[in-house]
């Protein structure tokens, strides 16, 4: 599931997709960009082109044209297509428009122009098959999940090796990572049970850790960065948790600064 401005996204199991502006309050379309069986939507990202038309990717186990989708979303039609090796399990567009970083099923990930649809550079630093990528509100850092239990940390200006590899009190695999929209602060959701919030003006040095009894479906923050919402899917307590930015814990205004802690 994705959403974005007045755009939500639903991705099957059949390469189907659920669509609702959320503005309008239109009936939702089923659809999907696929007539093959077994092809798992395995993430969406709603972001904008350089031109500013909403778009979708769509990464998919894609075992027949090895491919990932963009869908324009004022057609609900592909309206660009990356090659790929190795079935995708996340694809995220630069803020700035101009790159894209995939990770699959392999160990290395990759990073495309947008516009040529080539690979400009080759990610490596883990061992096994990554699950989640996200970049920082500059473009300029790019953070890439793991089975291996890591998350590698890029510097778009020397993507050739990680300049920070974050394992440190990790339990289970990276499947969720995403930046805040001031970029101070890294999100990390494991499997189950633990997301990780990682301070980046510390370089990386310093996390908090949320803890708590469930799978995790996924994280997002909140566009102003006040808030963080972890989904945790489980048979018996399914539920959505949210966590406000900490406030001083001495007397002051509301214009003091916050806790060096996010939540």
């Amino acid at each position: 599931m994705a959403a974005m401005d007045e755009y939500l996204m639903v991705g099957g199991e059949d390469g189907s997709f659920t669509f609702m502006n959320l503005q309008t309050c239109d009936s939702p379309v089923f659809d999907a960009f696929t007539t093959v069986h077994y092809l798992e939507v395995n993430g969406i990202e709603i972001t904008r082109s350089r031109a500013g038309n909403p778009i979708a990717y769509m990464p998919s186990n894609d075992h027949i044209d090895h491919q990932l989708r963009c869908l324009d979303l004022r057609t609900l039609q592909v309206s660009a297509t990356f090659p790929t090796s190795a079935f995708i399990n996340f694809a995220s567009q630069s803020p700035d428009g101009h790159m894209l970083a995939v990770v699959g099923d392999e160990t290395d990930g990759h990073v495309m122009s947008v516009n040529s649809r080539e690979t400009i550079a080759t990610l490596k630093g883990h061992q096994r098959y990554s699950f989640s990528v996200a970049w920082s509100p500059d473009s300029r850092m790019l953070a890439t999940g793991n089975d291996d239990r890591s998350t590698c940390i890029f510097d778009t200006r020397m993507l050739s090796s990680p300049v920070h590899i974050l394992s440190r009190d990790v339990q289970e695999s990276v499947r969720s990572l995403r930046y805040s929209s001031c970029g101070r602060y890294l999100a990390m959701a494991e499997d189950r049970n633990y997301v990780h919030i990682v301070d980046t003006t510390t370089d990386y040095s310093q996390a908090q850790k949320i803890d708590f009894v469930g799978d995790i479906s996924g994280i997002s923050f909140t566009p102003d960065g006040e808030g963080l919402y972890i989904g945790v899917s489980s048979i018996d307590f399914s539920s959505l948790l949210e966590f406000e930015k900490a406030r001083p814990t001495w007397g002051g205004n509301k214009n003091d600064q916050f806790d060096p802690l996010y939540f």
